[in-house]
């Protein structure tokens, strides 16, 4: 959904070039470079456009650079091995975001995000004349300017520049609230009374400045702006706040203060998803607070650690880090901390797929939240159970948690809560095959996510509307709802986000028949959940992968992608993936006429079925078992199945004949 912004007339008249620039461009290479520092009023822009050239025969796609390795000539090939038709005679327009979330700062690295952007592009001339199509590079101003400034060969290359103006109106509604992923590039962007504290800051900041560089005071200040920028999403600005404050407390020898920033300077990053550059400023912090023995502060940030861990999928380490958190929380008698850290040690559990584990985690986090009355978390700690008890299949009992868990949210306003809730009431619905009702619980979900602008949230919704349109076999309708889903991922850097959607767009097309171009949907996938170590995901992309190498008749292929599947989800301890790609790769063996191999795949596939008391994959496998029986009689196959049934095999072979 884009937020409709009425366009001012000058704005009207950038928009119309622009389209009218890119008619001229169909089939051919032209870079436009679109200049604007709002982020609403660039969604309106961009639906406008893509809406009116639809309409007249041009297709537009979209695409969005890296941060990790921002590379628009590595954009534009990732989006053409995903949409084969943009290599062919075909009228497009390629959208790219995500040049305006590159930071200008260094951090921890050699180079900026936008440094590493700029020195891609310096020389890219040749190598971008294989793409056939326009390209519209949406930039901030901010960017715009140093792009000019640092890859003058670029520049000089481009077709057109065209520069947006937000107005008065627009400024006052920009950021409220900003979702993560999203920052404010400059301070045209930020509110009035914001901008009013902030101009106050940096005037005393000036002032005094000129009567005594070293005054300590400066170090509060700094301290201010940095925390108000953040307040105010303006990441890059608040980066700059606080790497003066670290200046200033280096003067002054101010150890907690420096400790204090570096921990400030991680939560910024962890907002924008920045992972390795997070552990390097929560590290920093880290030392110092055990250097000045604050235990409060090494208790936290370990806690932050572990979550930074846990994003990186790196759930032994993270659940190290929060087990020294919840030491410290116990040896301070922090109850809320404790409740906390119980909390995301059972997250961690349940990512392990260790379930008995993570419902005492979180029960332990329960009892703690009702002592200490703390609602909101118990709400949390209920939605999380509920989440378990999906994954054992436990479907009402998880409806019970949720229903509890919604109660709490709607007490207490929490419009967050409530939108969350109804996103896993509408999962249950969806596991039960009541598609109605889950469809209604979506878009309860997703009308409180759009009425606080939660884009992850909305993202999210539109992948799961996407996936009920696929169990419904309206595949065109799903696929739609997974390019909302994807362009929002991609609008927010959501790395996990864009893979997922990638997999369900390579299911749709697979379910088309349309197997190259599924297999490149997977592909693009499978770079994204390695990058991020996603192993559950390369483990489904895998398996995937395998299908439509099956599917193509290309067996020794396949069989090759089920084996990186079989392997990662025994390494990460997937029983009902594991049954799966036994029964797949059964079925390769069955065609490759080696029969003792399918005979031992279908057997392993039946041994975790039966372990796991699946009833409709049981059913799957007896039913394929039983043709399987009758292609290729065997009594010594049909002693093991038998026994691995608890049947007599005289009965089991009279099911057989029947």
């Amino acid at each position: 959904m884009v937020m409709q912004t009425e366009l001012s007339s000058l704005n009207q008249r950038e928009l119309t070039k622009l389209v009218l620039s890119i008619r001229a461009s169909v089939q051919k290479l032209d870079l436009f470079l679109a200049i604007c520092d709002h982020r609403d009023l660039r969604e309106t822009l961009i639906h406008e456009y893509e809406t009116t050239l639809s309409d007249q025969g041009i297709t537009p796609y979209r695409t969005g650079l890296n941060p990790k390795a921002p590379s628009l000539k590595v954009a534009l090939e990732t989006l053409v091995s995903c949409n084969p038709a943009l290599k062919s005679e075909v009228s497009a327009v390629v959208t790219v975001l995500g040049a305006s979330q590159l930071f200008e700062v260094r951090l921890a690295e050699d180079k900026s995000e936008q440094e590493k952007f700029f020195f891609s592009l310096q020389w890219t001339r040749e190598s971008l004349r294989q793409f056939d199509f326009p390209v519209v590079i949406w930039l901030s101003d901010a960017v715009a300017t140093g792009l000019a400034k640092q890859a003058p060969d670029f520049w000089s290359w481009r077709s057109g520049v065209f520069e947006f103006e937000a107005n008065k109106s627009e400024i006052d509604q920009t950021f409220y609230p900003v979702p993560s992923g999203h920052h404010v590039s400059s301070e045209q962007n930020l509110d009035n009374q914001a901008a009013r504290k902030i101009e106050d800051l940096k005037q005393q900041i000036a002032e005094l400045r000129h009567q005594n560089q070293q005054s300590p005071l400066l170090t509060t200040l700094y301290r201010n702006l940095g925390d108000a920028y953040h307040q105010q999403a303006a990441y890059a600005l608040a980066l700059d706040a606080y790497e003066q404050v670290l200046k200033q407390a280096r003067i002054h020898k101010q150890r907690s203060t420096e400790a204090e920033t570096f921990f400030k300077l991680g939560g910024i990053l962890l907002d924008c998803r920045r992972y390795q550059s997070v552990r390097t400023y929560y590290q920093q912090a880290l030392e110092i607070a055990i250097e000045t023995n604050n235990r409060n502060l090494q208790a936290i940030t370990f806690h932050q650690l572990g979550i930074v861990a846990q994003q990186l999928r790196e759930y032994e380490q993270a659940r190290a880090y929060y087990q020294q958190a919840l030491n410290i929380e116990i040896e301070t008698n922090n109850r809320n901390g404790q409740a906390i850290t119980n909390h995301q040690l059972g997250i961690v559990a349940q990512q392990l797929r260790e379930y008995e584990r993570a419902c005492a985690y979180y029960q332990q986090a329960l009892n703690i939240e009702i002592e200490t009355n703390n609602r909101n978390v118990q709400a949390s700690t209920y939605h999380q159970l509920g989440m378990v008890a999906e994954e054992l299949r436990e479907h009402e009992k998880a409806r019970a948690y949720y229903q509890q868990a919604l109660k709490i949210a709607i007490e207490t306003s929490n419009r967050n809560g409530q939108a969350s809730t109804y996103h896993q009431l509408g999962r249950v619905a969806e596991e039960l095959r009541e598609y109605e009702r889950a469809c209604a619980y979506y878009q309860q979900s997703l009308d409180i996510e759009i009425e606080t602008n939660d884009r992850n949230g909305q993202a999210s919704t539109y992948h799961q509307l996407g996936m009920v349109a696929q169990q419904l076999r309206e595949y065109e309708q799903a696929r739609a709802y997974y390019q909302q889903a994807l362009e929002i991922a991609i609008e927010t850097n959501n790395r996990n986000g864009q893979a997922s959607t990638y997999h369900q767009l390579g299911r749709v097309a697979e379910e088309l028949r349309k197997y190259e171009q599924a297999r490149a949907y997977y592909q693009q996938a499978l770079e994204i959940d390695i990058e991020t170590n996603n192993r559950n995901g390369q483990a489904s992309t895998y398996h995937q992968l395998g299908r439509v190498a099956e599917e193509l008749r290309k067996y020794e292929q396949a069989r090759a992608y089920y084996q990186q599947a079989l392997d990662t989800k025994i390494e990460t301890n997937n029983r009902n993936g594991q049954a799966s790609t036994y029964f797949q790769m059964g079925k390769i063996a069955e065609t490759l006429a080696d029969i003792a191999a399918a005979q031992a795949l279908y057997l392993q596939d039946l041994r975790i079925t039966m372990e796991l008391n699946d009833p409709d994959s049981l059913e799957i496998s007896s039913r394929n078992l039983k043709r399987f029986c009758q292609e290729y009689p065997d009594d010594d196959f049909l002693a093991k199945v038998s026994q691995l049934l608890n049947k007599h095999p005289e009965q089991l072979k009279e099911i057989i004949d029947a």
